[in-house]
């Protein structure tokens, strides 16, 4: 269906909101967020290279700081503490963005 999408509307850019409520649930139900987004980050990035889409937005969470002692975080800050599973599948997403960029 995604790829369908791509070939369809050859989109310039690719804006990743995915999330999930209820993020306590992240440990009892992993597999379902790891899918969603672990998986889903690196389906997404792969279907933005074959196309050479150039502009690729990842919607993260603020808990990937964690206990960071900078209130004001930004994208420079690289001292990444996931304090859950949700958070720390966040993580991957953001590490899988840089990979791929």
């Amino acid at each position: 269906m995604i790829r369908q999408i791509f070939e369809t509307y050859q989109p310039a850019a690719v804006i990743y909101l995915v999330a999930k409520s209820l993020v306590d649930c992240s440990i009892d139900g992993s597999g379902e967020f790891i899918q969603a987004i672990i998986v889903g980050a690196h389906n997404m990035l792969g279907f933005a290279r074959e196309r050479d889409i150039k502009h690729f937005i990842f919607a993260s969470f603020s808990s990937v700081y964690g206990t960071n002692k900078n209130v004001s975080w930004s994208e420079d800050d690289h001292e990444l503490k996931p304090i859950s599973l949700y958070a720390s599948t966040k993580v991957s997403g953001d590490l899988m963005g840089h990979v791929y960029s």
